[in-house]
Formats: structure tokens, C-alpha cells, sequence
């Protein structure tokens, strides 16, 4: 089943966050900032309608451990994706479907 992609999304795997985020995906849950918390088997998604939000998110992930490049403005641990503009940077990780807009662990 995958995870929709609607306004900002932040995709991060599951995995992932069982490895870097203090608690694990209970405190990840626990610490979602608004009830948009969705999952699948593989993947995680909190979205956001707007980019001041979705940019403390992301800060709050990079200070919990999570990779992220400020030189390619990108990470290895996460991405955001806009509904019908796709991915921010490269994730070879995730697939999105345009059709749809959804999106599944490769």
C-alpha cells in the first residue's frame, strides 16, 4: 500500500527512523507536529500545506540525526515531495506514481 503525496509531503523510511530517531517510530509518531502521519509497510509521511512549517520539520529531523547535504541540499535519509512537481532531490528509494500521486519503496 503506499503513502500519498499531497501538498509538501516528507517520505522518510521506515527503517530509517527505527536507526537514527530517539524512541523510534513510536516517538517519531508521538512527535508528528499536525495529524497527517500516514504509513505503509516501508514508508512514513507527514505532510504540510506550507513551507514555514515544513521547514522546522525538516530542521527537527536533521537535529535528531538524519543526513542531510547543504552544499546539494539534499539528504539520503529523507525527501520531500510536492504534489505534481515530484521529488526535491534525488531519492533513488522511492518510485512515485504521477498518475496517482503516491508514493512506494523501490
Amino acid at each position: 500500500m503506499p503513502v500519498p503525496i499531497e501538498f509538501f509531503s516528507v517520505i522518510v523510511p521506515k527503517q530509517v527512523i527505527e536507526q537514527k530517531y530517539n524512541g523510534g517510530l513510536t516517538q517519531y509518531i508521538a512527535d508528528c507536529p499536525n495529524k497527517s502521519y500516514q504509513e505503509d509497510e516501508y514508508l512514513t509521511r507527514v505532510g504540510f500545506m506550507s513551507q514555514e512549517p515544513l521547514n522546522k520539520y525538516c530542521e527537527n529531523l536533521i537535529s535528531n540525526g538524519f543526513h542531510f547535504d547543504n552544499e546539494s541540499n539534499s539528504s539520503t535519509d529523507f525527501v520531500v515531495v510536492q504534489s505534481y512537481l515530484g521529488k526535491r532531490w534525488k531519492a533513488d528509494w522511492l518510485l512515485i506514481d504521477d498518475k496517482d500521486w503516491a508514493s512506494y519503496q523501490q
